[in-house]
């Protein structure tokens, strides 16, 4: 009769765990830190997922190495781990070249697996840490351009191509000074005299064209 009892608890304790399983089907089988994110192993038994998010939404959590979780807790870090993959891939952009507001959201829209709350949320959190900043990017574009004898009127049309605001790229580049901009257009033209000697007629024209009309073509 004892041994029925041992074989009908044990059998019930195998349910249980069956039951388990099923409602808590993830593991977190290794957690480790690196910087500001933590790369977090989940198991399932028969595969293992790895996620990278950022280490205070990983702590806020609350998860411990060796916890069962169910799907909609490995649901949530998937979604995060997409969120921190997007960030960084955004701060890696504007590290190698200033991105607009416009470009970085067109570049979520097309690469990034996350959906539009947290496209936009990406955006808000660069914009706050400073990382993107129109306003900054109009001034440094304008005096990084002007060192390039750009004229205003080219530059401004290449920043409204960026999707910055027209407003702002108008009222920037009334500030221009007019006579600064001229000594600049014959310092250019000054430039293109000197590596065009010795070229013929033809070639000058077609330098000149290239040079000198396509800005002419651009509206304020």
């Amino acid at each position: 009769m004892k041994i029925e009892k041992n074989a009908s608890l044990i059998g019930e304790l195998k349910e249980r765990s069956n039951d388990a399983s099923q409602e808590f089907p993830y593991v977190i089988d290794k957690v480790s830190l690196d910087g500001d994110y933590v790369k977090v192993i989940i198991n399932d038994k028969d595969t293992e997922t790895v996620f990278i998010l950022s280490a205070l939404e990983y702590f806020d959590l609350g998860y411990r190495i060796s916890q069962r979780i169910t799907q909609e807790d490995y649901e949530k870090l998937r979604r995060l781990h997409a969120y921190s993959y997007a960030y960084r891939r955004c701060i890696n952009k504007i590290a190698g070249h200033d991105q607009s507001v416009q470009e970085i959201r067109e570049f979520l829209e097309k690469s990034a697996s996350v959906d539009e709350d947290d496209q936009n949320k990406i955006v808000e959190n660069l914009i706050r840490q400073g990382l993107l900043d129109d306003e900054r990017l109009v001034t440094t574009q304008f005096e990084y351009d002007q060192l390039k004898l750009h004229g205003r009127r080219k530059i401004a049309y290449d920043l409204k191509k960026r999707g910055i605001d027209p407003v702002m790229v108008d009222e920037y580049a009334d500030k221009v000074d007019f006579d600064e901009e001229v000594e600049r257009g014959l310092q250019k033209a000054e430039s293109l005299l000197k590596s065009m000697i010795m070229r013929s007629y033809r070639e000058v024209q077609q330098r000149l064209r290239s040079k000198l009309a396509e800005p002419m073509k651009m509206k304020k």
